[in-house]
């Protein structure tokens, strides 16, 4: 008989890849403006995707000996990637934040790069359903593309790194609500079954 047993609800347990959906804001849309049926399934992707949240604290120390007597947080990051794994111009675009996409012409798509000073913005929908059925739902509200790009053209599937860091907005888009000043980057939402 196992000791040290936790309580738990195997319901609530997960493993498993996601559907990444993303949407370029169009020059001079306000960002929280848009539907979420507004954003494009990206396809096939890699081993899903990998969300993480950063905090930096500035701890305030007080008294000798010291004793921590407050914290602050100086920045805040989140961040989510995945590799896709089709050939699609248009993701590569959004996931280098930047670009000029034409086509198709007859079955060509091009994508002109190089010489922009900024990165566009894009809102992002990671949705992950569980074994059980629930869905677990991560939402950056407008996101800055990281840039990179890089393709092995080898024996094994090609794969399209796509990174996206959260910008703080003032209003979500999709539910219609204003941002409170704590609720500027991301929402993540579980619909139990």
């Amino acid at each position: 008989m196992a000791v040290n047993l936790p309580a738990y609800d195997k319901s609530k347990f997960s493993f498993g890849p996601g559907v990444l959906r993303l949407y370029a804001y169009a020059t001079g849309e306000v960002p929280g403006a848009i539907a979420e049926t507004s954003l494009s399934d990206v396809g096939g992707v890699r081993s899903g995707g990998s969300f993480s949240v950063g905090r930096t604290r500035l701890d305030v120390f007080q008294g000798s000996p010291r004793e921590l007597a407050d914290t602050y947080i100086t920045e805040e990051t989140a961040t989510l990637t995945c590799n896709s794994i089709e050939w699609n111009l248009t993701n590569l675009s959004n996931a280098l934040g930047a670009g000029n996409v034409t086509g198709p012409t007859g079955k060509t798509t091009t994508l002109d790069f190089g010489g922009s000073l900024t990165a566009a913005d894009v809102a992002v929908s990671f949705t992950h359903v569980t074994p059980a059925g629930s869905t677990v739902t991560i939402r950056l509200w407008r996101a800055k593309a990281g840039g990179d790009f890089s393709v092995t053209f080898g024996d094994d599937i090609h794969e399209i790194p796509m990174s996206f860091s959260a910008a703080g907005v003032t209003g979500h888009w999709g539910v219609g609500q204003t941002a409170a000043t704590d609720e500027r980057l991301f929402q993540v939402t579980f619909t139990d079954v």
